[in-house]
């Protein structure tokens, strides 16, 4: 799941992983106390028996972790640009589902009540103006190519580790490669706007950079959208082996 938080196009991709707090035969969960935020609920949960009868179980599944997971972005930022989930259900619940949800007094189209829907009337308590707003509709999305939009994420993760350098010029340079180049190339960084044209530049004999090295930064570079050829990686790298 990836968050894009403004316009300056700053991606985070959130991996939840919580402790089961019970189990039931073939199930695990947690609890959720609605008296307290979403960040708090999940790093100090209540236990059910903390004199608050309001506290309920919630089944960790999939599911319940992807929309869990969707909505950590709203307690930093309600103006989020786009939050995306490759779980299609998630996506239409919280884009659309839960404003019918909330319109009919949390009764589904056929009159029944929703799954997770104590869930869902705890999320919509937490953030009510922006569901209300119709924010809902446009930051919620189903994407199943990230990549497009935001590259891979190990490659944004280089680009974390390399960002004391200056611009995206050199943040595609793994540290291996950008130690060596700015100690034998005076111009270091230069300015590339094709693969072949930084592979041509890796592979001078006088960097002594491994292929391996080579390899990572012309992915990195790709991945980054950095390419205006992007379909040239796949050929250029088959002839480094």
């Amino acid at each position: 799941m990836f968050v894009n938080f403004d316009h300056s196009l700053i991606f985070f991709d959130i991996c939840l992983i919580l402790k089961a707090l019970w189990s039931d035969r073939n199930t695990i969960g947690t609890f959720i106390d609605p008296r307290i935020s979403l960040i708090e609920n999940l790093l100090q949960p209540k236990l059910q028996d903390d004199d608050c009868a309001q506290v309920f179980k919630l089944e960790l599944d999939q599911t319940t972790m992807d929309i869990l997971a969707s909505c950590i972005p709203l307690t930093f930022d309600q103006n989020v640009e786009a939050i995306y989930s490759t779980n299609e259900f998630t996506t239409l619940c919280l884009k659309r589902h839960i404003n019918s949800w909330i319109t009919n007094s949390w009764r589904n189209s056929k009159g029944q009540t929703p799954e997770n829907t104590r869930l869902f009337q705890y999320i919509f308590n937490q953030y009510p103006d922006f569901f209300f707003d119709g924010k809902n509709c446009k930051v919620f999305r189903s994407e199943l190519n990230f990549k497009k939009h935001a590259g891979s994420f190990a490659a944004y993760n280089i680009a974390w580790d390399n960002h004391y350098f200056t611009d995206k010029n050199s943040v595609f340079y793994t540290k291996i490669a950008a130690n060596q180049l700015s100690k034998l190339d005076p111009n270091f960084p230069r300015k590339f706007y094709r693969v072949d044209q930084l592979g041509n530049y890796l592979n001078d004999k006088k960097f002594q950079l491994t292929e391996s090295t080579i390899d990572a930064c012309l992915r990195n570079y790709i991945e980054l959208g950095l390419s205006d050829e992007e379909d040239m990686i796949d050929a250029y790298t088959n002839t480094l082996f």
